[in-house]
């Protein structure tokens, strides 16, 4: 009897299907029967769960199979992804609820949660790990998205692969004794783009929290989407037999029993007489049961010595043993590790060890393998790879968050599947059953045509509910493939490979059903087979707002009502916020008409920060006079100070902020003097950003440097074509010198003064975006006195702070005064 190891990939439910045609074909062929070990990504945990649940059903008659089938078809036609996108908004805010109350939130409320339910309630029901037969093994893969690794749930708990410098891989057993095959199977399809990551906390599990206090899990085609690496850690590590060893173990019995009967006169301290003495000492009379007993019942009594050997003994302690020479290097490191730091190995290592000795003992002996070490388990290791070729998607337009997300999930993937395939594909003894070969109807006549067969190829790998023609389709293009390479590699006699046409489950549940089954069934017929292949080319792309909603399921009745008042009531809604704002606009644009001040601060508002001005032209000069505003009176100063484009001082960039001002300037008398009126700035700036709008005064710019290394600007305006007695209106705007402004991490500052008595200062300041601010403040002092600084109080003063403006008026300010305006920020930048 064969031992075979199968390898079922990911690829959602297309897996699913394609996977039950192969295994269809197993059980067909007689191979199905002699599978030992099983290993699953994804799509292909959903029935190899299943299967090894159902193993005696799965291997038994034609109406076991069919019965068993059903199931697995009801969930793939049941539209999963769909009935949990229908549910998981209702589910969300029975969390929000929990939370609310201060309640834990509820791991079956999560998407990843729902597809356990789906899981549960169609396939496994509420199935422990521990319910998980003996044979065969079955090693459901994920990853571990915390530790980046690869993780098993089998039969015992959980496998973590740890990575440990300078020594062998090796996997942590974590015992979880409330795990669940449902569980195990969500973590393992848990597709990144659509799934979150299936979180586990270790009272979830039963796990000890030493050992297990918070994992998450993910698509473990992530890691290895064909699941053959993981046959490589079973094959080299005591994963692959956790049990003695029995009759299907021994390679050659006679050889055996030869070489452990010589034992007894072998020198003293070696390892043949060491087993020997083990032997006898669990059965005295084994000496004379030798030529009193039929050989292969003698045998067959050393066979189950040497179990009792193996599971009890510590032979890896004995020094005749450290002689022997492993073959295998992770059974070296274990033996070499474990007698320098004397720990006592876990039970089902030791039992691997100790095989792997006494296989390396009597192989050393007589010269070839006599006993299976654990480490040559498997005769063939059968790989069904239904992933597909990637899609080179030619528009090249960027996608949307959630199209993102699932395309790059596609290239990581791909590229995962890309470098196993390269590492495995000549690996000796391993047979694929790739998705993407096409059986040619020369080589086996009751394939489907080769066309239907390219494009059964490329069906999505959604969760979505697949028709009776792409069930058919991916299940009998499974069968023949793997039918195919077992011709090809002659793993059976040509008489004993099945020839007949491959199992259609559309026909035999009609059959079954006593219904027509209809033109599905003939897949193989040129006929039909352009009809089919174009309906199977539809069958690649995404189904998703078609199939959002469907009466057969109650939360449709939920959603119905709802999307439909909001489709009554939305354009209502549309219409009267649109109204409402176009009656905003109407009373900004009148209140914007009544001042030219309000007309910019909404113009400054929809254009944002201003950041950079031109600067302008100048004379150099030696000298300036002192200003004189004799015959001048100056009526208002309204200013508008844009602090939106500043940073915080300590980031080290340069920051000024823009001013708007609009002075209104009467002419009160005809002095001796030129009609000019001069304004003049200190500054450290080697160039000035500030500037007249008003040209009909005729604007000039004079610069002076004063002895301290520092720069004296002025304005000279010339007012001669102003009346005496009229008023005139001065407009000026730019970027203010540096020092005006300190921003820092937690409060701001902002200086000004006023060049001249004025009437009436109204102030308005748009402030740094992105913030909140409290506690604005307003002081002032002379300016060559700053200690003898005083809080003032406007006249108004209004703080929006939602918007970020501030507006204040002073009435009468003081001449030769500076201002500050300081405030407090009411939390970090948004």
């Amino acid at each position: 009897m064969q031992r075979l190891g199968l390898a079922l990939s990911g690829g959602g439910f297309r897996a699913v299907l394609y996977h039950l045609g192969v295994v269809r074909f197993l059980r067909d062929a007689g191979l199905l029967s002699q599978v030992t070990h099983i290993t699953s990504v994804s799509g292909g945990s959903v029935l190899a769960a299943h299967l090894v649940l159902n193993w005696d059903r799965y291997c038994g008659s034609d109406e076991e199979w069919q019965q068993v089938a059903e199931e697995i078809l009801h969930l793939v036609q049941l539209d999963v992804r769909n009935r949990i996108v229908r549910r998981f908004p209702l589910a969300s805010m029975a969390n929000i609820g929990r939370r609310t109350l201060r309640m834990s939130t509820r791991r079956q409320y999560t998407r990843a949660g729902l597809l356990e339910q789906h899981y549960e309630k169609c396939l496994y029901g509420d199935t422990s790990l521990f319910n998980l037969p003996q044979r065969p093994q079955l090693y459901i893969l994920a990853t571990n998205l915390s530790e980046g690794s690869l993780c098993a749930f089998y039969r015992d708990g959980l496998l973590l692969l740890r990575r440990t410098p300078g020594r062998y891989d090796r996997f942590e057993k974590v015992r979880m004794g409330l795990a669940t095959v449902p569980m195990a199977v969500a973590a393992s399809s848990a597709f990144p783009g659509f799934f979150p990551p299936l979180e586990l906390r270790n009272w979830e599990v039963g796990a000890k929290e030493g050992e297990f206090s918070r994992l998450s899990f993910t698509d473990g085609g992530i890691y290895d989407n064909i699941g053959l690496r993981m046959f490589h850690h079973i094959q080299q590590t005591s994963l692959s037999d956790a049990g003695a060893p029995d009759a299907t173990d021994v390679l050659d019995p006679d050889a055996m029993a030869a070489a452990l009967s010589s034992g007894a006169e072998m020198p003293e301290n070696t390892a043949m007489r060491r087993l020997w003495e083990k032997l006898t000492a669990l059965d005295p009379d084994i000496t004379v049961a030798k030529s009193k007993r039929e050989a292969q019942q003698y045998q067959r009594i050393l066979i189950d010595n040497l179990g009792t050997i193996v599971r009890n003994d510590e032979l890896y302690r004995d020094p005749v043993f450290h002689e022997i020479q492993l073959s295998n290097p992770r059974a070296r490191a274990l033996l070499d590790d474990i007698n320098t730091s004397f720990d006592r190995l876990e039970s089902s290592d030791q039992v691997w060890l100790n095989r792997q000795l006494i296989a390396a003992a009597l192989e050393r002996f007589t010269g070839k393998p006599c006993l299976r070490s654990g480490g040559d388990g498997f005769d063939g290791i059968l790989v069904s790879d239904a992933g597909a070729s990637f899609k080179v998607r030619g528009d090249g337009k960027a996608g949307g968050l959630f199209s993102t997300a699932m395309r790059s999930s596609d290239i990581l993937m791909d590229r995962v599947n890309q470098l196993e395939l390269e590492s495995f594909r000549y690996t000796p003894g391993v047979l694929f059953f790739p998705i993407t070969q096409v059986v040619q109807q020369t080589e086996d006549s009751h394939a489907p045509h080769p066309e239907i067969q390219h494009h059964a190829s490329l069906i999505r790998t959604d969760m979505d509910a697949f028709s009776d023609l792409e069930v058919s389709a991916l299940v009998q293009h499974g069968y023949c493939v793997a039918r195919q390479a077992c011709r090809e590699r002659a793993l059976l006699p040509p008489a004993e490979i099945p020839s007949g046409p491959p199992w259609n489950p559309v026909a035999a549940r009609a059959m079954r059903k006593r219904t027509t089954a209809g033109s599905v069934a003939l897949l193989s017929d040129p006929g039909t087979a352009l009809q089919f292949a174009r309906r199977l080319q539809q069958s690649s792309s995404r189904r998703i707002l078609s199939t959002l909603l469907s009466f057969r399921d109650w939360p449709t009745y939920v959603w119905v009502p709802i999307v439909t008042l909001l489709m009554l009531t939305l354009p209502y809604l549309l219409y009267k916020s649109n109204r409402t704002a176009t009656q905003r606009g109407y009373v900004l644009a009148a209140v914007a008409e009544t001042s030219p001040l309000y007309r910019k601060i909404l113009d400054l508002i929809q254009a944002g920060p201003i950041r950079t001005v031109e600067a302008v032209d100048f004379e150099e000069v030696t000298s300036m006079e002192d200003l004189n505003f004799d015959g001048f009176e100056v009526l208002s100063d309204d200013r508008i100070f844009d602090l939106r484009a500043l940073v915080p001082n300590s980031s080290g960039q340069e920051s000024k902020p823009y001013v708007h001002s609009r002075l209104r300037v009467r002419r009160t008398k005809v002095t001796d003097e030129n009609p000019h009126l001069r304004f003049q700035i200190p500054s450290n700036d080697e160039t000035l950003n500030y500037f007249c709008k008003t040209k009909s005064l005729r604007p000039r710019h004079r610069r002076m440097k004063l002895a301290d290394g520092r720069y004296l600007w002025e304005l000279d305006l010339d007012f001669s074509s102003v009346p005496l007695g009229d008023d005139a209106e001065l407009v000026l705007e730019g970027l203010l010198i540096s020092e005006s402004s300190e921003q820092y991490a937690d409060e701001g500052r902002f200086q000004f003064s006023l060049p001249a008595d004025t009437g009436l200062a109204q102030i308005w300041m748009l402030m740094p975006e992105n913030r909140n601010y409290e506690n604005f403040e307003i002081s002032g002092w002379p300016i060559d006195a700053p200690e003898l600084a005083e809080p003032i109080d406007p006249t108004t003063k209004v703080e929006l702070p939602i918007g970020s403006i501030a507006t204040f008026q002073l009435i009468n300010p003081r001449d030769h005064f500076r201002y500050e305006c300081r405030w407090k920020w009411s939390g970090t930048a948004q």
